[in-house]
Order: structure tokens, then sequence, then C-alpha cells
């Protein structure tokens, strides 16, 4: 309406017509103007969009880069928790494998000394018939003796190995060993004469040594011990209980065999298990 007015309000037509061309072109001014806002105001937001987006993602890596540290963190925490503990137990098993050389060692000492009493009593007295045919029938056995439980497999062999855990580390077996069922029985691979019952060191097992003429065969890692020294066995007659152990509760035998102070390979001496 204050258009019009204003439109109408020339002195004459020219100025109407100046007056009307003005307000047409101040409104067509005005929509380009408003097109440019608005284009502009678009492009702005589009920005403030992208902006947000590219702010949402960055925080979104940083919160993932932060979980990562984390986990990180932790897994370095549990790692390191392990590696004491498994220098704890590596201590714990070196001291346990020590004291059981000391055992093995002392068990070994202990045996020489009887065998090499034996070799010198053997050398100042004549062997008998009889304990010449034993030790002959002894040895024309070899392979098929049989093995000194009723129920086992060969756990650890003759000679010296590289230990399991510790690889710089060799352990040597002067027999062999035997894992069998708990309560299983040791038995007498050879008819012979029981020559001494051993206590092992460092435990409350035994060990029987039976001699066969001039060879001998030792049973170690008993808890119970059904035979006496001086003793008359026959073939697979029961010398005593194998023992669990109570760390690894496995129960193994040991088993060995010599002839007067030399080690044999007891693998060698019994039966093969097909």
């Amino acid at each position: 309406l204050d258009r019009l007015m204003f439109i109408f309000a020339a002195k004459d037509f020219n100025q109407a017509y100046k007056r009307l061309k003005y307000f047409e072109q101040y409104s067509a001014y005005r929509k380009q103007q408003i097109k440019i806002i608005t284009q502009k105001q678009d492009s702005l937001q589009a920005t403030i969009n992208k902006l947000a987006m590219l702010k949402e993602s960055k925080q979104n890596l940083l919160d993932k880069k932060r979980k990562e540290q984390i986990q990180i963190a932790q897994e370095k925490q549990n790692m390191q928790a392990k590696l004491v503990s498994l220098k704890k137990r590596e201590r714990e098993l070196k001291s346990q494998l020590k004291k059981h050389n000391k055992r093995k060692q002392k068990l070994k000492n202990k045996v020489e000394a009887i065998l090499a009493a034996e070799v010198r009593k053997s050398k100042t007295t004549k062997a008998t018939p009889e304990q010449t045919k034993l030790a002959n029938d002894f040895a024309q056995n070899k392979g098929q003796l049989p093995w000194p439980v009723a129920k086992g497999v060969l756990y650890s062999s003759f000679g010296e190995h590289a230990h399991p855990v510790f690889k710089r580390v060799k352990t040597r077996n002067d027999g062999i060993d035997i894992l069998t069922d708990k309560g299983q029985k040791a038995r007498a691979v050879f008819e012979g004469e029981v020559r001494n019952i051993i206590s092992v060191p460092g435990s409350s097992y035994f060990a029987v040594l039976l001699k066969h003429g001039s060879y001998f065969t030792l049973y170690s890692n008993l808890e119970e011990v059904s035979v006496s020294p001086g003793q008359k066995v026959r073939v697979k007659q029961t010398l005593g209980v194998v023992a669990q152990d109570p760390t690894d509760h496995t129960t193994k035998l040991q088993f060995q065999v010599w002839h007067r102070t030399q080690k044999l390979n007891p693998s060698k001496w019994l039966l093969r298990h097909k």
C-alpha cells in the first residue's frame, strides 16, 4: 500500500514509471540477496555438518585408540604377571630337579657300592654252578624278559636326554621309567635272589635289588615292599607297590639292569610291546 501511494504521488507519469521500475529492481535485488544468503546459509550448514562429522570421526578414533592403549596396558600387565609366575615356577622346577638329581645320585652311589662289594666278593669266592647257570640263563633271555609291571608304557628311556622344560639342561637316566596305573605292583623280570632293600634317599620310597648270578635288576620308587633280603623270587613274583608321585600324580617305576658294575639299557632286555 505504501508503495502504491509513493508511485501515485509522482508529479507526472514519467516519474511514476521510474518509481515503479525502482521498486521492481529493488524487489529483484532483494530476492537475489535472499537467494545468495540462503545459498550461503546452506553452504555454511553443510560445512558445519561436515565439520561435525569429522569431529565425531576423530573422537571415535581417539576413543578407539584410548581403548586400545588401555587394552595394551592390561595385556602388558598380564604378560608381566605371567612372566613373574613363570620365573617363580622355573625356580621351583629347578629346585625340584636339583633335589631329584641329588636323590638319584645318592641312590646310584648306594647301588654302585653294593655292586662293587658283590664284585669284590666274587673275586674271592668262586660262583656256584647254580649262580653261573642263572647268569647264563638271564643273558640268553635278553630281549625276552617280561616287563616289571603288568601294565605300563615307556615314559623315559635310558641314557642322556635334553630336559623337556630347560633346553640347556641335560638329564641322565641310568635305567628306564615306566608309566603305569595307580596301585600297580612291581614284579621280578627273572628268577633270582633279593640282594638288598634300599631306602631311596630324600623320600619314603624303596628300591629292591635282585641278583641273577652276575646280573642285577633294580626296581625303584616303591611305596610298599613285599619281599625281604635273601629271599628267592620267581619270574613275575610281586616285589612291592609302585608309588604315586604326589606332585604330578603319576605312577612311575624306575627299572635298571646291571652286569656287575656296568649299567645296561633295560629296553634291550625287555620283551617288546606289540
